[in-house]
């Protein structure tokens, strides 16, 4: 839960992993994954996932 007082409350996330998440992971938000590319997560995705590769 995001209890910061200048973080607005209908505000989406950016969840960045390696892909190594709880696989009951429940996010009430619009949200979204950043992951690096050939990694994968546990669950179905409700959110957009981006994948990103280190030049």
């Amino acid at each position: 839960m995001i209890n910061a007082k200048d973080f607005p409350k209908d505000a989406p996330i950016l969840i960045i992993t390696d892909g190594w998440i709880e696989p009951d992971l429940k996010i009430k938000r619009d949200h979204a994954f950043l992951i690096p590319r050939g990694h994968h997560l546990p669950f179905k995705a409700k959110g957009k996932i981006f994948y990103f590769t280190e030049n």
